[in-house]
């Protein structure tokens, strides 16, 4: 389920970016469909899992979207109400998307390299059986077409950790 968690994370924090940074609402939008298809695939996996499995699945799932929920709420709290009363107007929401921005570019690396977590287990055993093929390859189309589009609006945040998905994607 890894995979699937890390995309619910990336998805649900490129959410709170598009909140803090106007003019996003493509990224916007395709975040909001990604956490609650992405959401379905934990969901999906939790009720097929047996016994034990289908605890720690829970453990897990739950423990890194309460992290990453928490991470990002506090970054936003603590922009608005940490900085000084002069810093209250545009640049403070540029702020804000700044330090957002970090938090969504470093899930979303996360999120490129997720297949690579079975990617140990296929070297272990000399096969590819368990290694995602649909995912790995959704993500290598992903990753493509958002540092393109990281490009051309000429978001940083959006193009840099796109370009080293592209990496990645092409390593797995």
């Amino acid at each position: 389920p890894d995979p699937y968690i890390i995309n619910v994370c990336n998805c649900s924090s490129w959410v709170f970016y598009t909140l803090f940074t106007p003019g996003r609402l493509q990224p916007l939008l395709c975040n909001a469909f990604g956490v609650v298809i992405n959401s379905i695939y934990v969901i999906t996996f939790i009720k097929n899992s047996g016994g034990g499995a289908r605890k720690r699945t829970v453990l897990k799932a739950f423990r890194a979207v309460a992290a990453m929920l928490i991470l990002v709420t506090s970054v936003a709290v603590l922009v608005r109400f940490g900085l000084p009363s002069k810093y209250y107007d545009e640049s403070l929401q540029h702020t804000q998307s700044v330090i957002v921005g970090y938090v969504a570019s470093g899930f979303n690396i996360c999120m490129y390299a997720g297949p690579m977590t079975v990617m140990r287990s296929a070297i272990a055993n000399r096969s590819v059986e368990f290694m995602p093929l649909f995912l790995t390859l959704g993500v290598a189309g992903c990753t493509v077409s958002w540092a393109i589009y990281g490009i051309y609006v000429g978001d940083i945040w959006i193009g840099i950790p796109n370009y080293l998905g592209t990496v990645v994607a092409m390593f797995q």
